[in-house]
Parts: structure tokens; sequence; C-alpha cells
């Protein structure tokens, strides 16, 4: 996969395990491309020098909050899709999963009695708990890095593989959700109210979040072609 305006974007993996994900992916980056190309025609119709008003900086902020959105659909599917297989394939993440139980039944006394119960009275305890925790693993939306990282831990990603600049991939999650969160308002603005967003910066962040996307879904690919030792 390719981009005109984006660099690092996810390429086309090879289990059908991962094809969904890849197509959240194509088509997270295609609408970044269309914020970004409408932006640049506006500021080219009005043959624009200075700084973007909040209309045109509006479609950065868009852009972005799209493409930590895709990151979000991706990664759930992931775990929809690949997760029972990266798990019969790779003991680490196995390991990993069964951890992430662990904490959460100690935490949930009603979850552990869920889980209970399905131990005991289903046909395959197994199966059944494993849907019952991809239904846990999907149901919030990921707004921090931690959460990316926590999520991703199931398929026994390290941290560090996912992001060698934690810091940066912090602060992009930071903007994210002060526009979501605040609509960045800014009351003690001089000249405006709102914080402002700069060109360059978005198209940043926007490609940190798609190489994180990257990252996990070739990671999730190769777990899912790894044989079990």
């Amino acid at each position: 996969m390719t981009s005109a305006s984006f660099s690092n974007v996810p390429d086309e993996p090879e289990c059908d395990e991962c094809a969904r994900a890849y197509q959240i992916a194509q088509t997270t980056v295609r609408t970044c491309e269309s914020f970004l190309n409408s932006f640049m025609q506006v500021r080219k119709d009005r043959n624009a020098q200075g700084t973007p008003t909040d209309n045109e900086q509006d479609l950065l902020r868009a852009m972005l909050v799209f493409a930590c959105s895709g990151l979000d659909s991706m990664i759930k599917q992931l775990i929809k899709d690949a997760l029972p297989k990266v798990i019969d394939q790779n003991e680490g993440a196995e390991v990993s999963f069964r951890s992430f139980i662990e904490r959460k039944i100690s935490k949930d006394q009603k979850l552990n009695f869920e889980v209970m119960a399905l131990s005991l009275t289903s046909k395959s305890p197994r199966e059944q708990t494993l849907k019952r925790f991809i239904d846990e693993l999907t149901q919030d939306s990921l707004q921090s890095k931690d959460q990316v990282f926590q999520i991703t831990s199931v398929f026994d990603i390290p941290s560090t593989t996912i992001s060698t600049t934690p810091n940066d991939l912090r602060d992009v999650f930071l903007v994210r959700n002060r526009i979501i969160h605040e609509l960045d308002i800014n009351f003690s603005g001089t000249n405006r109210k709102r914080v402002p967003r700069r060109r360059d910066d978005m198209v940043k962040h926007v490609n940190l979040i798609f190489k994180t996307a990257k990252t996990v879904l070739a990671e999730v690919d190769k777990r899912c072609k790894a044989q079990k030792s």
C-alpha cells in the first residue's frame, strides 16, 4: 500500500486473519488523504499565505482524529479475527493472554463468576472464555499509548516494538484527546480561542499513527504465520 501524502502506511499482510484489519487501514489512509487534500485545495483556492483559518485547521483536526480512530478499529479487528490463531500459534501470546485473564478476574468478581459458569456449563469452555475476553478487550476505545501497549501485549508484542518513540506517541494521543474532549478551545488565547494546529505538525502526528498501525499489523501477521514450538 502506498500513499502520496503519508509515509509508513501499513503493508498488505499475508494471512487471511489480517485481511479485514488491512481494509480498515486502507480506508483510514484514504480518508486522511482526503482531509489533507481538502485542506490544501481550500488554501489554494483563496491563495492563502498566512496562518490557516479555524475552519481550515478543523480539516487537520479531523484528519488526526480519523487516523486515531482507524488505529483503534484496526487493532480491534485484529483481536477479533487473528488473536485466536495467534494464541494457538505463539506460546508467548498464550501466556500473555492467560496473564490478562488472571488480572481481569482478580479485579472483577462478577467476571470471575461468569468465567466459572462458562467453564462448568459450556461444551467448549476455552472457546467461549476466549470469546468473552475478546469482547472485553474490544469494548473500550484506545485513547492513550498505554492502552495501545496494553491491548497489543496480548499478541506478545513488546511495547518497544510497537513504538521506539513512546513519548511522541503519548503526545499524539494528548492532541487527539484535547480535540475530542475539549474541541481545542483555549480561552486564554489572544487572537483566537482555539489551540493552533500547523499542517506539518498534524501530518507528522498522523504519520506516527500510521507507523504504529503498520508495525502492529506486520507483527500480528508474522505471529499468525509462525508455528508454535
